[in-house]
């Protein structure tokens, strides 16, 4: 499109204070093409916009988190709405590597209920919340042997599941090693982390 005014709107683009409104009046004054990231996928009421595009839009069904089909079909279903919301009919062009996957179904025909009841199927055969409550207990200490039996002499008859992580692994307990310059400063002996979690 070398001729159509792009507006790229990302982390970076929306670093410095007031940027994010900036950017917004920009393309609401005339811009063609609004570029970014999942940010601009909720919450922006633009009546002019006639085409949505998604790219890669199965990314995140890759993750490990039980969620992800539902995160998926939410963030998709969010981004498809931004197109034809005033007088002009739109349009939704989603790219996917699998397009079979019922989250991009789902999403594809606006088929909310369809997906429930696919992804509740789903949940009770893995015995997934809202089956089951989930919650998550950290072993940290410098003998592994040590973070591999202290979970089973805790344990008050619920099933475990352990998996095992560096400190790189787990940046949400980084900083408990964070110096004043917020520098990692690892503990003198490794550090081997365990995440359990408790099936009830």
């Amino acid at each position: 499109f070398p001729h159509a005014k792009v507006i790229r709107m990302d982390s970076d683009a929306t670093r410095r204070k007031g940027a994010h409104e900036r950017l917004l009046s920009d393309f609401a004054a005339g811009a063609d093409i609004l570029l970014g990231t999942q940010m601009i996928a909720k919450g922006l009421d633009f009546e002019n916009v006639t085409l949505v595009g998604v790219v890669n839009a199965d990314a995140s069904l890759k993750s490990s988190d039980y969620r992800s089909s539902e995160l998926t079909y939410d963030l998709l279903e969010q981004a498809c709405g931004r197109s034809g919301r005033g007088s002009k009919k739109g349009r939704v062009i989603l790219q996917a590597f699998d397009c079979s996957h019922y989250a991009i179904q789902c999403a594809a025909q606006h088929d909310y209920h369809r997906f429930f009841a696919k992804e509740m199927r789903y949940r009770h055969l893995a015995q997934y919340p809202p089956y089951t409550y989930l919650s998550a207990a950290y072993f940290i200490h410098s003998k592994e042997d040590v973070c591999l039996t202290a979970p089973y002499e805790s344990d008050q008859g619920y099933r475990i599941g352990i998996m095992m992580y560096d400190m790189s692994g787990m940046p949400f307990l980084q900083h408990h090693y964070k110096d004043e310059g917020q520098n990692i400063r690892y503990p003198p002996q490794s550090v081997e982390l365990f995440y359990v979690i408790y099936l009830s």
